[in-house]
């Protein structure tokens, strides 16, 4: 017994626990195929308990026969899962279930060949070694193809975070191998040790993604022992040079001697260092250790670049001069097209190999989300071997394999994601460190200020080129307008002269026929016959209806040229409402229409023009006449507007002429007050002042619109529709100044559908109250 009983049985404790916690963290976090590290985990844990049974005689009795043959078929049971497992772990094919057959039936026949009968003519000694011999035959089988397929994927991976992992992998291999060999020498216990390493070992490389780098960790220790070993020669060569100074050179004071010694070796201290120094780095590549100023150097070089092709271009030249790489590749998001269709679209800017296209990431995707969410950088490595990224598409997988990038690391700024900084793999064949990918987190940083500083000046640019087409544009359509004008200003000239001329030209000849055929009418003779009588009464009435029309276009021509004549004074306005009802009543009898005046008395005195006034109020009501059906209603109202109220901003009143009539559409409502505008088809209007639907120039509503603006008031119509079935009905309102200034300002804007400021109906109720 090598160790005594007691550590003995604290060892194979040990090795069962290894097993229940390699079992432990394969089902916690492993996601590969678990079946075969389960079984090994569980075959593990079974031959150290068993083992421990027999060590403390609580197993039933075995031969010792049985016993070798149960431990030789559980090692080689771990050699085949183990064989199994590495496939998995490498990620090479699943072995064909043919091998599996061929295994089972060589430990089979083994384990058979041991319960054969006493009887059997090859029963004894003979039984043994053809147990034993296939036995090995099948270890020697599972050896050989492990080592071919060992051998395979370290040739076919150059990938260095991958030959990294299968290197971690050679140290379980030869444990396992070793716990074999140890153990047919007849050392058990030792085999024990070897398997509990084996395990714990075991279970960290099959469940940790972040392997540390052997190849580096070698180097780096024998640099270590290299700079170790120069220290000590150093050290030795300052004694030697003392004892041969002290046999040559006798001097009566050793400490003398000694100081002089330490004093030459002092002063070449440094450089004898820096060299060795220099030496023992040349086994190691290491960065800069100056990242400080690779990063203050580098976004100097790049600040004052605002073409983004330029940019990407400079990047590129500058990461090549930190690390030595193959190739850098940038790629810009697009964010015109991303989160298009559910995907990211990565451009390359400006390309430094001619493999690689554009890369489509789908936004669910997990290399998208690890790259706008996690915002860390992701290897090849990783893509290959963590879980968060077994669902990724193999074409994705595909892109970054075939162009190379080892090491991808994304751009941001505070808010969004701006693109990737690709890195091929390394000249040296190393993987990169944690201070390089580190520098690259923080070369990234910088590269996002610059792009956006470069996005920034192109966006201004663009903007400035835009600006300056457009007022270029502006320019030249602004000089067609001006010509426009200048055309529709004289053609309104010569508009407004012509109907004044034939206004003037008419009245003329108007007054001579309306003269002449008043003294016909006056004749006795004409007088006596009722014929005459009714065509003298039809030449006067047409007479003063043409005198009517041509009075309008004098008054609008007057309006259009600011030459309305002002009499100002102070009056009420139920007296003037009043006896334009009184001029109307013929013809609101033959309609049998009631004008129903209410609230006007109250009405404070106003400070306006009487005459202008009357032919408001006449042009309104016999719009309302024309427009409503026989025996309907008309409602006017009055009532004081305060100055908070008030659209003019000042103390006002309002008049409102509701009628019953057939309405306006939503759309004529800013257009009837507009010159020789007419509501519905022409063609159906009649003729008369005050007949239902009757005709005229279209000229009584931009008459009250231009006398009511001269006179510093509003007017607008309200009206819900149009229905000549439904007669929704039309309300107009006009609001004047109580006082009449020079100006009036308005406080508030209008409401553009209405023309009227918006009034709190429970602040206005008699607004309000008044019926369409």
């Amino acid at each position: 017994m090598i160790f005594s009983p007691n550590f003995f049985s604290l060892l194979l404790i040990a090795g069962f626990l290894s097993s229940l916690w390699l079992l432990f963290k394969i089902y916690t976090r492993l996601t590969l195929r678990r079946i075969f590290f389960g079984l090994y985990a569980l075959l593990s844990a079974s031959w150290f308990l068993i083992w421990y049974l027999l060590d403390r005689d609580l197993f039933f009795p075995i031969s010792t026969e049985f016993n070798n043959l149960l431990f030789s078929t559980a090692i080689l049971s771990l050699h085949y899962l183990l064989f199994n497992i590495a496939r998995q772990y490498l990620r090479l094919p699943s072995l064909d279930r043919r091998y599996h057959l061929v295994f089972g039936l060589l430990l089979v026949s083994a384990i058979g060949l041991y319960f054969l009968p006493a009887s059997n003519p090859i029963a004894g000694r003979q039984i043994t070694q053809i147990i034993y011999f296939l036995l090995g035959v099948t270890w020697i089988f599972i050896f050989i193809f492990g080592l071919v397929d060992y051998v395979r994927i370290f040739g076919f991976d150059q990938k260095p975070m991958h030959q990294n992992r299968i290197f971690h992998w050679l140290p379980v291999a030869v444990g396992n191998i070793g716990v074999g060999v140890v153990y047919f020498l007849g050392y058990g216990q030792i085999s024990v040790i070897i398997q509990s390493i084996t395990l714990l070992y075991l279970s960290h490389i099959a469940t940790s993604y972040q392997l540390i780098d052997l190849k580096h960790s070698w180097r780096s220790f024998l640099r270590y022992m290299l700079f170790t070993a120069a220290s000590f020669v150093y050290l030795a060569l300052g004694v030697v040079t003392y004892s041969i100074l002290r046999l040559n050179f006798p001097i009566q004071s050793d400490l003398i001697l000694i100081a002089a010694v330490i004093l030459l070796f002092a002063l070449l201290l440094k450089p004898v260092f820096s060299l060795i120094n220099r030496f023992t780095r040349l086994l190691t590549v290491d960065l800069n250790e100056k990242t400080d100023s690779i990063l203050q150097e580098f976004f100097y070089s790049i600040r004052n670049i605002y073409d983004l092709n330029e940019l990407v271009r400079h990047i590129q030249i500058q990461i090549s001069q930190i690390f030595p790489v193959e190739n850098v590749e940038i790629l810009v998001v697009d964010h015109e097209t991303m989160g298009n269709h559910g995907k990211t679209r990565l451009t390359r800017i400006e390309k430094s190999t001619g493999r690689a296209t554009d890369l489509s990431l789908p936004d669910a995707d997990p290399v998208s989300r690890y790259f706008r969410e996690q915002r860390a950088p992701l290897s090849l490595y990783l893509l290959d071997y963590a879980p968060q990224f077994e669902t990724t598409p193999a074409a994705i997988r595909y892109w970054f394999d075939e162009n190379g990038f080892d090491l991808s690391v994304p751009i941001h700024n505070q808010a969004e994601w701006l693109g990737l900084i690709c890195m091929g793999p390394k000249t040296t064949g190393l993987p990169y460190t944690r201070e390089e990918v580190f520098l690259l987190v923080s070369i990234a940083d910088r590269v996002a200020l610059a792009f956006e500083h470069a996005r920034l000046v192109g966006g201004l640019t663009r903007l400035n080129n835009e600006y300056q087409r457009a007022y270029r544009a502006l320019e030249k359509a602004n000089d067609r307008l001006q010509r426009t004008v200048r055309q529709l200003e004289k053609l309104d000239r010569f508009k407004s002269d012509l109907i004044t001329v034939l206004s003037h030209e008419l009245r003329t000849p108007m007054t001579l026929i309306a003269g002449y055929a008043q003294l016909l009418a006056d004749e006795p003779d004409i007088a006596a016959k009722d014929e005459w009588k009714i065509l003298c009464a039809g030449i006067l009435t047409g007479t003063e209806r043409l005198e009517d029309i041509v009075s309008a276009i004098l008054d609008m021509s007057s309006i259009t040229a600011n030459t309305l004549e002002l009499k100002i004074t102070d009056l009420h306005l139920d007296p003037v409402i009043r006896q334009v009802v009184e001029s109307l009543q013929e013809a609101l009898q033959n309609r049998q229409i009631d004008i129903q005046l209410n609230s006007l008395k109250t009405l404070p005195v106003i400070q306006s023009d009487e005459k202008l006034l009357e032919k408001v109020f006449f042009q309104l009501f016999s719009n309302s006449i024309k427009y409503s059906p026989d025996d309907s209603q008309i409602l006017v109202d009055g009532r004081m507007v305060t100055q908070s109220n008030s659209p003019l901003g000042e103390e006002s009143v309002e008049i409102t002429i509701a009628d019953r009539g057939i309405g306006i559409d939503q759309d004529d409502l800013e257009v009837v007050f507009e010159k020789l505008y007419q509501v519905g088809v022409v063609e159906e209007h009649s003729s008369g002042k005050t007949k239902y639907k009757g005709g005229g120039p279209g000229l009584g509503l931009a008459i009250v619109k231009g006398i009511i603006q001269e006179l510093h008031g509003q007017v607008w119509v309200e009206s819900r529709r149009a229905g000549e079935n439904t007669y929704p009905g039309s309300t107009f309102h006009i609001v004047l100044p109580v006082k009449r200034e020079p100006t009036s300002s308005y406080s508030e804007p209008l409401d553009r559908s209405t023309g009227k400021k918006k009034v709190n109906p429970a602040e206005d109720p008699v607004s309000s109250g008044v019926q369409e």
